[in-house]
């Protein structure tokens, strides 16, 4: 069984303002980083593409298990159903990574402080300058 263990982060100057997305993805013994410039969006909205670009990457190379791992306490606690999703800007990235979330035969997700995240957090930086 293919498992993959994804970190994501987003990032947002001016909130909203330029944005940019990263996940770094562990899956088969090697770490993709993958970033995605923005334009314009919210830390949150960004956060939940950096979440989208690693689930996305996962489910395309095969994996049948998700670890994924994030320092957005909104982002995971909304992922997990301990928070509602009251943002109508985030409503349907919500339900994008839901749906992807339970297209695999396992998912966990958890929070990480920010210092834990650090690759993920320089993608999202690299794209938001690109």
């Amino acid at each position: 069984m293919t498992h993959a263990t994804i970190h994501f982060d987003g990032a947002s100057r001016g909130n909203p303002g330029p944005a940019g997305a990263g996940a770094v993805v562990e899956l088969g013994g090697r770490e993709t980083v993958l970033s995605k410039h923005l334009g314009k969006a919210t830390n949150n909205e960004a956060e939940y593409e950096g979440l989208l670009l690693g689930l996305s990457f996962a489910q395309q190379e095969g994996a049948r298990r998700v670890v994924v791992r994030g320092d957005s306490q909104l982002i995971v606690r909304q992922l997990k159903g301990e928070y509602k999703v009251r943002a109508g800007n985030l409503k349907s990235l919500h339900r994008k990574a839901s749906g992807l979330l339970s297209s695999f035969e396992t998912s966990e997700v958890a929070w990480v402080p920010r210092e834990r995240n650090g690759k993920a957090d320089q993608a999202a930086n690299q794209a938001l300058d690109a």
